[in-house]
């Protein structure tokens, strides 16, 4: 579990924050984070109030990681470079959350450790894993500033035959009563451009692999993108599917059987295989060590 629950007995009388920079040798803004994200338990009440004093038995959740699972395919003293799975959480939905990719990075690096940017669940493919706040904090700015380069391997539906780029601003969907989808195109949404280029036509799944390069990093944005422009990606369980097969998958009563039966493929057919960098003055080209072939 990424999230186990411990129960502590303080004797004297302290303030909750104070008891997490001692007892839980954490720092101030962890300490800060723990408490609003309602961790702390006391009598079945959530204490939510950093100055709170607070004595006797009282439960926390901490995150624990789980055992590795991956191993990663190029490290550097700073940061390192994993291979996603499909259907690996990059971080912890909630408490209950098993196991993700920060599970992976703290296990193999410790508490400082973390994933620089995130995949969907169904996403597979390259991660940039920071194994100190340092290289976290200059990864995140590299990433605003756009010095890093993200390709993807995808599977879409259709015959598309020329390259282009697609600019078609994106907003969070807000009413879930109609659709499923997280994300939709909107003329009032944030700014987003994805770059595609076609491989190869299959034409006996009337599929064609494409190359994708997302110039912004919105949520779902070379899904949406896709899907909006009748080229849906192969295997994608909220875009180009029914409100009800959508709506299965979400709450998980989805079996493999009906997923395969509908969509044609056990998992979103998106790959994350290719990462461009320069760091500390030296250019790093990574290639994934997968596909989806």
């Amino acid at each position: 579990m990424s999230f186990k629950l411990h129960k502590f007995y303080i004797t004297n009388p302290i303030e909750l924050y104070k008891f997490c920079l001692h007892e839980l040798k954490v720092t101030m803004r962890e300490a800060q984070q723990i408490i609003a994200k309602k961790r702390f338990i006391q009598n079945g009440i959530i204490l939510t109030k950093p100055n709170q004093i607070v004595v006797g038995e009282v439960e926390v959740y901490l995150f624990e990681p789980a055992q590795k699972r991956l191993k990663p395919i190029f490290e550097h003293e700073d940061f390192a470079i994993f291979d996603k799975p499909s259907q690996i959480y990059s971080m912890p939905q909630n408490r209950t959350t098993e196991y993700s990719m920060v599970d992976e990075a703290r296990s193999h690096y410790g508490k400082n450790a973390n994933i620089v940017h995130r995949l969907d669940y169904e996403t597979s493919g390259l991660m940039i894993v920071s194994k100190n706040k340092k290289s976290e904090r200059t990864f995140k700015i590299m990433l605003q500033d756009k010095r890093i380069t993200k390709k993807y391997q995808a599977i879409i539906k259709g015959h598309l035959n020329k390259e282009f780029t697609v600019e078609l601003p994106l907003i969070k969907n807000s009413d879930f009563n109609t659709s499923k989808h997280k994300v939709k195109v909107a003329p009032f949404g944030k700014v987003a451009s994805t770059h595609i280029t076609p491989i190869r036509y299959i034409e006996a799944d009337d599929t064609t692999e494409v190359e994708l390069v997302a110039l912004s990093g919105r949520m779902h944005q070379l899904r949406v993108h896709l899907f909006y422009l009748f080229h849906p990606i192969i295997g994608d369980p909220l875009y180009g599917t029914s409100y009800k097969f959508a709506d299965k998958y979400l709450n998980k009563t989805l079996s493999q059987e009906e997923r395969v039966n509908t969509i044609k493929s056990k998992r979103l057919m998106l790959h994350a295989n290719f990462l461009e960098f320069t760091y500390q003055n030296r250019d790093y080209k990574i290639l994934s060590q997968h596909n989806l072939f």
